[in-house]
């Protein structure tokens, strides 16, 4: 098993890759890394970092920000108006966001993904859910948090998974009963507004938003970095990988508005 010791994490990855290709070559078979951050293409070696196939584009939200309303008044006008008139929209339901801890709230959380699940067509039992949401929490401890939207009752009727690791905000899984939030725009407060918010409490530098929904994301802040799959021990002799990531790239970006091809094009090496 490659080990190394205690470096920057990019470079630290960089020098388990480097050791993972030397076994590779050593065994005479082929390795595939997926889930590559661009940080740590950035620092391969230039042997290694050719061999990369575009995955995805990963949604980074990296505001300096303290705040929503810092935040939203950074933007143009008519972003700032359109924003605005959502968070209105989520007041005039009668919702209410907050922050609250993981633990304390896994049955009800638990529910609400498993009712999010079957809108898009997934299985899921709300038993099997919960068990997986308490292995987290007893992971995670007070940096597993859920972004709530609550009634005027103080039930929780929307929330999104937040988890904390170092200076960056993973957020995660979403569950809501629609009933009680359709045409309220939680979603966009809950995993757009309320984790500005948090940084009062708990001071991150960037929040995670993940890949897919790339319109979505972007239309609300987020930033795309690269996502690769290394190949390594491979031969790959005459592989146009710029061509193929180019394919890969225009397949991921149809149908965006052109400003957000070009902002997500441009993080691509040329």
């Amino acid at each position: 098993m490659p080990t190394v010791v205690a470096a920057p994490r990019a470079s630290s990855a960089a020098a388990l890759l480097r050791q993972a290709q030397r076994t590779a070559s050593a065994e005479g078979r082929p390795l595939l890394v997926p889930y590559l951050t661009d940080a740590v293409a950035q620092v391969l070696p230039a042997d290694l970092a050719g061999a990369r196939l575009l995955q995805a584009f990963d949604c980074w939200h990296e505001s300096e920000a303290g705040s929503p309303e810092e935040y939203v008044a950074t933007l143009p006008r008519k972003r700032r108006q359109a924003l605005n008139r959502r968070v209105r929209d989520f007041v005039r339901a009668g919702l209410t966001a907050g922050v609250e801890p993981l633990r304390e709230h896994i049955d009800v959380f638990a529910r609400l993904v498993t009712n999010t699940s079957a809108k898009y067509g997934l299985a899921s039992r709300p038993q099997a859910m919960a068990e997986h949401l308490r292995h987290i929490a007893a992971v995670y401890g007070d940096d597993a948090v859920l972004f709530v939207a609550t009634d005027d009752r103080g039930e929780i009727v929307g929330a999104v998974l937040g988890l904390l690791h170092a200076d960056e905000l993973y957020l995660r899984m979403t569950g809501f009963d629609y009933a009680a939030t359709d045409g309220s725009s939680t979603y966009l407060v809950l995993a757009y507004h309320q984790p500005l918010a948090y940084r009062r409490e708990r001071p991150h530098r960037r929040v995670h938003h993940g890949t897919g929904l790339l319109y979505t994301k972007l239309l609300h802040g987020a930033r795309p970095r690269p996502l690769w799959t290394l190949l390594l021990g491979a031969r790959t002799e005459g592989v146009d990988f710029a061509g193929i990531n180019g394919l890969r790239a225009a397949e991921l970006l149809e149908g965006l508005p052109a400003e957000m091809v070009d902002l997500a094009g441009g993080t691509l090496p040329v």
